[in-house]
């Protein structure tokens, strides 16, 4: 499925109009959101007969100015849950496993009302707990370098925009083509240029391991070979490589499966150009019907593709002062106890902890989030009776904010053995990370405790030999 989000300043223009039916035909999308109409609902009743889709919401201008309009096929199931003259909020496949939340959004054009736009976007952020897409024109800028000319804007203005964007949990998903969006030119000869448009996600309505991935066969025989292949080499060592392998290898394949699906698009739009051309002299579309069907698969490939955010924070503590903070506790964990958590995983208990985990969360250095191993297990499990196996513990919940130094020596005071600590240790110390400064990786951090749960997500490793 492909949106367009397009602020037009006035469909009530007919040129603009056909621009819009021009653009539709050409990028074949299933929802469309426009501000900014200045149309009434005639005209936009109009306009949705012309571009031929199935339903329109929309917001009625103020005066002449504004507007909102959000047009939809009968293909995507969305229901419209909120609205105000500065958002649309839909739900996509509501009630269903892979429903998601999409919003199109104008921000204030005043700037002493920019704030309103913020406490907006926190109250829409609050309402559900969804996978979230929101896009459009937000009238503001995150950067001094997205704008040139005219005077430099406030940096506290700025500053007010990414704090919502962080609240909301969200990251710009990038662009192409020009880096403004608006401009405007003075008969003086100065101009003034701005990037006030974008689309921003949520961490959830991004993947690292693309699920895309899955509905080839051929990314299962990618992952098949891999595992299967015999390695004279220390076990522990062979998962690695092998888990490492099928990152590189999965990269490879995706170029050649999915990289292209942007020329494949442009193609298949001139074919299908052509196909209209011909239909109009024959009077037959079979062609038009079979090559929309085949834009229609590629656009919902292409959009499926995303990358996950990952962002983090650290400190670091004293030991001599976590040993003095824990003098205090007694001892309560029983030598029963003790022996239990000292056996061995079992394949059972290992397969059960990765089915519990979020499919999209945690991913390692490797890429690979639960999802890989979920949809893989039986192909590793097979290799997994005389090999070690590597899993992925989202640990977030248990150690928010807490300090290692300080964790180590509670569970030494309540009596965990040291053989059992150690592998807890181990759990929570072999994490690294990037932190995203404005949707950009900066910097290898290695943290010296938990992080916040609200906003971020660990990603452990630890090795169990397979029964």
């Amino acid at each position: 499925m492909s949106i367009i989000d397009w602020n037009y300043r006035g469909l009530g223009n007919l040129r603009i109009g056909k621009e819009l039916e021009v653009v539709i035909r050409a990028k074949v999308p299933s929802v469309v959101f426009i501000a900014e109409t200045w149309a009434d609902e005639a005209r936009l009743q109009q306009i949705k007969r012309n571009i031929e889709f199935d339903n329109l919401f929309f917001v009625e201008r103020n005066n002449r100015d504004g507007g909102l309009a959000l047009f939809w096929r009968n293909s995507v199931d969305l229901s419209v849950d909120s609205f105000s003259p500065n958002h649309i909020d839909s739900i996509i496949n509501k009630g269903k496993e892979d429903v998601w939340r999409f919003i199109g959004f104008y921000g204030e054009p005043v700037t002493h009302k920019r704030m309103e736009s913020w406490n907006n976007l926190r109250q829409l952020h609050n309402k559900f707990n969804l996978p979230w897409l929101c896009a459009e024109d937000f009238n503001e800028i995150i950067r001094s370098s997205e704008k040139m000319g005219g005077s430099s804007r406030s940096q506290t203005q700025m500053q007010q925009f990414r704090y919502a964007m962080d609240e909301c949990g969200f990251i710009d998903l990038g662009f192409l083509g020009p880096w403004y969006t608006w401009q405007k030119h003075f008969s003086a000869g100065h101009s003034i240029w701005e990037r006030l448009d974008r689309a921003l996600a949520t961490n959830d309505w991004l993947l690292r391991f693309a699920e895309a991935w899955l509905s080839n066969h051929t990314c299962s025989e990618v992952v098949e070979a891999i595992w299967e292949a015999r390695e004279v080499t220390d076990p522990a060592a062979r998962v690695i490589r092998k888990i490492d392998k099928c990152g590189r290898e999965l990269k490879r394949w995706e170029r050649d499966h999915f990289g292209n699906i942007r020329n494949t698009l442009k193609e298949k739009r001139k074919e299908l150009a052509e196909a209209e051309k011909e239909a109009l002299r024959i009077e037959l579309n079979f062609r038009i019907q079979e090559l929309k069907k085949e834009i229609m698969d590629l656009v919902d490939k292409e959009n499926r593709l995303w990358f996950q955010r990952s962002k983090e924070l650290y400190t670091s503590a004293n030991q001599t002062l976590c040993d003095a903070a824990t003098m205090s506790i007694e001892k309560i964990i029983s030598s029963d106890l003790n022996n239990q958590l000292g056996q061995e995983f079992t394949a059972w208990e290992v397969q059960k902890a990765i089915k519990e985990m979020a499919p999209l969360k945690a991913p390692g250095l490797d890429g690979m989030p639960p999802l890989f191993y979920q949809h893989y297990w039986n192909t590793m499990k097979h290799v997994g009776k005389e090999d070690y196996m590597v899993i992925k513990l989202d640990m977030s919940k248990a150690y928010d904010r807490v300090e290692w130094s300080y964790l180590e020596s509670v569970m030494r005071r309540v009596g965990f053995t040291e053989r059992w600590i150690t592998l807890l240790m181990l759990c929570v110390k072999m994490v690294s990370y990037f932190i995203l400064v404005n949707g950009e990786p900066k910097g290898m951090i290695y943290p010296t405790r938990g992080v916040k749960e609200t906003l971020y997500h660990l990603s452990f490793s630890y090795f169990a030999q397979k029964d």
